[in-house]
């Protein structure tokens, strides 16, 4: 089974930048997976500045 996700950067509300894995569901549905500072340091390792992740220190 193959379901279409991508890696986003987003602001929250109160305007603090994270990221999360964007798996979609349907075309109206889409479910949100929050990654901690590990697993965003285990991206940023595996595919180096080529994606231009950046990590926010204050998260």
């Amino acid at each position: 089974m193959n379901i279409p996700a991508k890696l986003e950067e987003r602001v929250s509300k109160n305007g603090n930048p994270y990221f999360c894995i964007v798996i979609k569901i349907t075309d109206e549905v889409e479910k949100l997976v929050f990654l901690d500072k590990a697993e965003i340091e285990l991206i940023r390792l595996t595919y180096g500045n080529s994606q231009k992740i950046k990590i926010n220190s204050n998260n």
